[in-house]
């Protein structure tokens, strides 16, 4: 679930500075959202599963 609400954020930010900085007149295309919405998840997945304490009880 980390994984997907990261890849949603990386896809919303690369859209939302092509808008401002192309002035909404073209988005990136496809091909070139797919790897930073892999690497987004990727990136939160890691830190989600980093930042997780885990404790044995042996």
């Amino acid at each position: 679930m980390t994984a997907i609400v990261g890849a949603a954020v990386a896809v919303g930010l690369v859209l939302f500075l092509a808008a401002q900085l192309l002035g909404g007149q073209m988005t990136p295309p496809l091909h070139t959202l797919i790897p930073i919405a892999v690497i987004g998840a990727l990136n939160t997945g890691a830190c989600s599963l980093l930042a997780h304490r885990r404790s044995r009880t042996t």
